[in-house]
């Protein structure tokens, strides 16, 4: 009984850690945004990138936005699977731009100074917490 149990729990896991990744597909030279989502931690406090899969390893533009499309945080170029932190910007009155039950996205875009061919398609998987 405590192995099915134990088998039950890791399968849960591996089912809601994929249900949190989000994947954009692209070509060189094109962006996207994720799906909106609401900070629920602290304001100022620096949202995280996870990205699991870049296929190609392409070098790749990851900023936290306002849903308006102003940019919230300073911005990450990256061609690894890695995790890190995007700190968010100040307003003209020094209070941070990433405020608690404030909605924003991730904008992911394909860096303009790559050389790669523009008919290759290949995906991005991530997940990412304002």
């Amino acid at each position: 009984m405590k192995k099915f149990l134990s088998i039950l729990l890791i399968l849960c896991l591996v089912v809601a850690s994929t249900a949190l990744a989000e994947t954009l597909s692209f070509t060189a030279k094109t962006g996207d945004d994720s799906a909106i989502k609401t900070k629920s931690t602290a304001t100022g406090t620096a949202g995280n990138v996870s990205i699991t899969t870049n296929e190609g390893s392409h070098s790749m533009y990851y900023q936290i936005r306002k849903t308006d499309g102003v940019a919230a945080s300073e911005y990450k170029n990256t061609s690894a699977e890695t995790s890190f932190s995007l700190s968010y910007k100040d307003d003209g009155y020094g209070m941070s731009l990433g405020r608690n039950n404030y909605s924003y996205r991730l904008r992911v875009a394909h860096r303009s100074q790559c050389s790669c061919d523009a008919s290759n398609e290949f995906d991005v998987v991530f997940s990412w917490n304002p």
